[in-house]
């Protein structure tokens, strides 16, 4: 029996061609990009738009006896009041109504410290103007908890706010910035400038027969 010599062939593994991952890594990077830059351009098209329009103030002083909470002419305790009449215009840029809820502002005095203030609502209004006849000329009509307003639109309106501080603290102060709440979106803030208009009235009451 005679063998013959058999020759087996190298066997050759091929080796898969290596990926690149830097042109899907690239395209989408760039995917997403895009996404957020039309993200931006969507939203700011459909948001909450609260400006400032105007503000006039009024420092008020209010003396009082040491021994009495009712204003007389005289003596010995005096109470600061400065009253903030902002105006604001609140323009919905969504799809939906939006429904306002409360307003404060927030002075920040140059040591840092903050005072904060609510907004007054129709009936407060009505009765400090009968304390301070002065704030009469200053008041327009106002933005009102409640108002609803319609996808597209925009209410302007007053808001009155009370601050119990002098016409000096307010001239110094660091910023003023108010705060507009929703019943169902986030708040919208915007800042009072610092050459808002000055007023100064001093209410006395009537002397006593």
């Amino acid at each position: 029996m005679t063998v013959y010599p058999t020759h087996m062939a190298d066997l050759a593994f091929a080796q898969s061609e290596r990926r690149s991952y830097a042109g899907p890594l690239i395209l989408a990077l760039a995917a997403i990009v895009g996404a957020l830059v039309i993200a931006r351009h969507f939203f700011a098209a459909t948001s909450i738009k609260a400006e400032h329009l105007h503000t006039d103030i009024l420092a008020t002083k209010t003396e009082f006896k040491s021994d009495s909470n009712v204003a007389v002419l005289g003596v010995d305790h005096t109470q600061s009041m400065l009253y903030v009449l902002t105006r604001a215009r609140v323009s919905d840029n969504l799809h939906m109504p939006i429904f306002l809820d409360s307003f404060h502002a927030t002075i920040v005095e140059q040591d840092g410290s903050e005072i904060t203030a609510k907004g007054l609502d129709k009936k407060e209004i009505a009765a400090v103007q009968l304390t301070f006849p002065a704030l009469k000329p200053l008041i327009t009509p106002a933005l009102e908890r409640e108002l609803t307003i319609e996808p597209g639109h925009n209410a302007e309106g007053m808001i009155l706010l009370p601050f119990p501080i002098s016409q000096a603290v307010w001239d110094t102060r660091k910023s003023a910035t108010v705060r507009i709440d929703f019943y169902h979106q986030p708040p919208f803030f915007y800042d009072i400038p610092p050459d808002a208009t000055k007023n100064d009235a001093t209410p006395k009451a009537a002397p006593q027969k």
